[in-house]
């Protein structure tokens, strides 16, 4: 059976159609905005007692009887002061000071994180880039209050190690979130601080690396050892298919011209 070159440049049409709707379907799908959340500043309104809520502090188990909860609850998580007026009060009830500081790491560290992670698991690039740019402050206190430096070192590599993890969740589940403005932006901060994010490339994407470095060897030996036949006879089908189909018009093309 004979092919008319209209059949084929039909099926030609329809197959670079399809691939244009794909195309632009993964293009809208991508968060192109460039508006990143401005920085909270501190608020100086919170006026909040821990002294008052460590009468009942447990000396047997000063971590398990901290108040976590009113802490998070109330408590100003942002400035320095207010956190070395918490250690403070801390350190008047309980003498050992490293467990003190062991404890706000704690709170501002895991607790923390138990209570915003139901709100982080869609794609929520604005939500992780407050919440570094909150960070950020405990990397700039450590300067100013050396002698929690560590506590403070502590707890800013703890959200860059979550926001690196949490950004890999997000390719995992659509890796086509690594083109966004924002995913890039939080990307490039973890990778500053050596904090790897887990982003690879698709199949598709290696191919079209590989045909602009020109490795065409490599993507031949790929081709031929690495698929099974079936997707070898379609890739060559249409391969077949293509080709015959622009030898067809091309050769109504001269016809046309000669007459």
């Amino acid at each position: 059976m004979k092919l008319s070159p209209k059949f084929l440049f039909i099926i030609l049409t329809a197959i670079v159609f399809v691939v244009i709707i794909w195309f632009l379907f993964k293009v809208t799908r991508t968060d192109y905005s460039y508006n990143i959340p401005a920085e909270k500043e501190c608020s100086s309104d919170i006026d909040f007692n821990l002294s008052a809520h460590l009468s009942n502090w447990d000396s047997s188990d000063f971590s398990g009887s901290f108040p976590y909860s009113i802490y998070l609850d109330s408590s100003d998580k942002c400035n320095v002061s207010a956190i070395a007026g918490y250690l403070a009060a801390m350190d008047s009830v309980n003498s050992d000071f490293s467990n003190n500081r062991q404890i706000i790491s704690i709170a501002l560290t895991d607790s923390l994180q138990s209570r915003i992670i139901s709100s982080l698991k869609r794609y929520n690039p604005d939500s992780l880039i407050i919440m570094m740019q909150w960070a950020e402050k405990f990397n700039q206190y450590k300067e100013f209050d050396r002698s929690n430096a560590k506590l403070y070192r502590v707890i800013y590599k703890h959200w860059l190690s979550f926001t690196a993890n949490q950004l890999g969740e997000y390719y995992n589940n659509n890796p086509q979130c690594k083109y966004d403005f924002k995913f890039n932006y939080l990307s490039a901060i973890c990778q500053s601080k050596n904090f790897s994010v887990p982003v690879g490339n698709t199949n598709s994407e290696k191919i079209v690396f590989n045909l602009i470095n020109k490795n065409y060897a490599y993507l031949f030996s790929k081709f031929w050892y690495d698929t099974g036949y079936i997707y070898k006879l379609l890739i060559l089908l249409i391969a077949g298919i293509t080709g015959y189909g622009y030898y067809c018009i091309f050769k109504v093309h001269l016809k046309l011209k000669k007459k």
